[in-house]
């Protein structure tokens, strides 16, 4: 009799019943409960909860809620008062029968979402019938609140048969009916918050309009549950890249927060005065590529999500979430210094103008779109560098990839490091070797020096020379140059020499013909002292050729500081 049913959090059945049979010396009513899995098997086995002695104790109204931590709350009149329980998932006893210290029938119980548990009964009061309520702590399930009475005065024959519920905001919502059986008129509804205050009066939330009044909601509990209304729109936004040179991705996410987004509809745009118009509909993906971008187009995007309510997103921004412009051809690279450390946040722009002006990322690197090939200037800029002079002619006809910058100090010592001023002044340079300032040997700039080995049998190396200081309170001293090879074979060799008072340092590079390449040397042994520098073949043999550009001694700068923040532990 009186069977009852809940269910864990993980996913197993409580059940719990009334067993009456006639004994020699009287009635004996108890209370049963059994436990099954989600295929209707037995976790535990029909066992007997309470021990009644026929005749003299009577165990009925059995009441179940589900607990957190798979548990479940057993409720039940015992000999007049209003006992309960806590069992597991298993089946076990982890709270024996406590008494609530109120007396009463036919309790209801729901946990909050404090953790609180609600326990609701009717009370046989000294005139009328009225519902009565305690709250027990979430941890231990301990009476803290109540019994608490409910007065309802318009209940003028009584209340009976509670039901319980929770909201979302941590509430217990208390619902019942009028207690005379010829006389059901209203239904009533009363609040209490998580602690067992009363947050409301009792109060009628529906009267009957039949002619021979008459309203009724369950006897047994589990006459009602808590709604919230969901009738906030979601928000969602689209991400694309700002720039593409073919088919680009397209993502979107959004949030809700009622029953969850159902999907979206992407919509498109072509240009800043162009239409909206679908791209995608009812699709519960989160990207997708987009294949018919025209080189030049602007295109903009932006999602509309819906919910599981039916509600639309209505605020869309007029000009979208995201724009990508396609561009025909990129050029990509990377900005460093000296050492050839990347350079954060400088910034790379093209004359004639293109699609964007890039800022190097931590690595260093950019990226630039063009509209159409041709020939281009790139110029490269910091603050805290020395200045670069512009690539110029750079021939666009296709997708470039490592075209790199080294950015020189700002505390140069170098004269006409470059040879941008079309010669050789600030340097010296011995025969047995052609030294020629070069547009064609220019890395950047227009001019860059041409060094080609005469051959033939010499007394003495020659060089291309020059004599700087190294000032003592640089902390990083750095020689740096770009060399191209044009000519050699295995064993040739560029060297760069640098001549202290006390001390040389000769860096050696292979003549492997190829692109342009960044070598550098730490001058720190050098410090406060005048050295020279020379440039020249390791070998005095025809047939070497190789370009020098932005040679430069100075201190080198950081283009980019990493910050390590503390890792802080809580609760250890």
């Amino acid at each position: 009799m009186e069977p009852r049913i809940t269910a864990t959090d993980d996913n197993r059945f409580v059940l719990a019943w009334r067993r009456y049979s006639r004994e020699s010396a009287g009635s004996l009513n108890d209370i049963y409960y059994a436990v099954r899995d989600t295929n209707g098997n037995p976790v535990k086995g029909v066992t007997k909860f309470t021990n009644g002695v026929a005749g003299s104790d009577y165990y009925y109204d059995p009441a179940l809620a589900s607990l957190s931590g798979s548990r479940a709350l057993l409720a039940y009149y015992a000999n007049g008062s209003i006992s309960y329980a806590v069992l597991n998932s298993a089946g076990n006893v982890v709270k024996g029968e406590t008494a609530t210290g109120g007396y009463g029938y036919c309790p209801d119980a729901v946990q909050l979402a404090n953790g609180s548990v609600l326990l609701a009964w009717t009370y046989w009061g000294s005139d009328l019938y009225e519902i009565n309520f305690a709250m027990l702590d979430g941890a231990n399930y301990n009476v803290v609140a109540g019994p608490t009475a409910l007065s309802n005065p318009a209940a003028v024959t009584g209340n009976d048969y509670v039901s319980v519920a929770a909201d979302r905001a941590g509430r217990g919502i208390l619902t019942w009916m009028d207690a005379d059986w010829d006389y059901r008129r209203n239904l009533y509804y009363a609040l209490v918050d998580g602690s067992g205050n009363a947050l409301t009066d009792p109060m009628i939330f529906r009267t009957s309009q039949a002619t021979d009044p008459r309203i009724e909601t369950s006897f047994e509990g589990y006459g009602n549950t808590s709604w919230t209304g969901d009738f906030t729109p979601p928000t969602s936004q689209a991400q694309s890249p700002e720039f593409a040179t073919g088919p680009f991705p397209v993502t979107w996410s959004g949030s809700d927060v009622g029953l969850g987004i159902a999907g979206y509809d992407v919509q498109v745009r072509v240009g800043a005065s162009g239409a909206w118009t679908d791209w995608l509909t009812d699709t519960s993906a989160l990207s997708a590529t987009y294949t018919t971008g025209e080189t030049g187009h602007i295109y903009y995007f932006r999602s509309v999500a819906y919910d599981h309510a039916g509600n639309v997103e209505t605020d869309l921004p007029a000009d979208g979430d995201t724009h990508t412009t396609v561009a025909e051809y990129q050029v990509e690279g990377r900005v460093t210094n000296n050492r050839g450390q990347s350079v954060f946040n400088a910034t790379v722009s093209a004359e004639p103008g293109a699609l964007n002006t890039a800022a190097t990322g931590p690595a260093g690197d950019y990226t630039l779109y063009f509209e159409s090939g041709g020939t281009y200037t790139l110029t490269v800029e910091r603050s805290g560098f020395g200045a670069l002079p512009p690539m110029y002619d750079l021939s666009v006809d296709e997708h470039l990839t490592g075209v790199d910058f080294v950015l020189p100090p700002e505390d140069e010592a170098v004269t006409n490091g470059g040879w941008e001023t079309g010669g050789l002044s600030g340097w010296n340079s011995s025969t047995g070797m052609t030294v020629t300032a070069q547009m064609t040997a220019a890395h950047t700039g227009r001019y860059g020096v041409n060094l080609e080995a005469s051959g033939g049998t010499l007394a003495f190396w020659p060089y291309v020379t020059q004599t700087v200081p190294v000032a003592d309170d640089w902390s990083q001293p750095t020689l740096s140059f770009l060399y191209r090879a044009v000519q050699g074979k295995e064993g040739d060799a560029l060297q760069a020499v640098v001549v202290g008072s006390d001390e040389q340092l000769t860096h050696t590079v292979a003549l492997t013909p190829g692109a342009w390449t960044h070598a550098w040397r730490d001058l720190s042994d050098f410090a406060g002292q005048t050295v020279t520098l020379r440039f020249g073949f390791q070998e005095q043999a025809a047939g070497q050729q190789v370009y020098l550009d932005e040679v430069s001694v100075g201190e080198s700068k950081a283009g980019m500081i990493s910050v390590f923040l503390p890792l802080v532990m809580r609760g250890y």
